[in-house]
């Protein structure tokens, strides 16, 4: 078998190969378009999931016309 650095094949408790781990910073470059093809999100968000989706939809919201405007000057009253 053949070792390639960069690239680790786990296997699972009977010892068949399950996983393949593979350095992105190594090989990203290729295989960037092969993941955005098959439809694997590659953008990490620091944000947790659930706040973004909150976020989003309060955007959405704010378009469609449910909102309140607030003067700036009324804000701290």
């Amino acid at each position: 078998m053949t070792h390639i650095a960069g690239i680790t094949i786990e296997k699972d408790q009977s010892g068949k190969a399950h996983y393949a781990r593979i350095d992105i910073r190594k090989y990203g470059e290729r295989l960037m378009p092969f993941f955005k093809e098959i439809g694997i999100d590659t953008e990490i968000s620091p944000y947790n999931k659930e706040y973004v989706e909150m976020i989003n939809q309060a955007e959405k919201d704010i378009k469609a016309g449910k909102g309140k405007k607030i003067a700036i000057d009324d804000l701290w009253k």
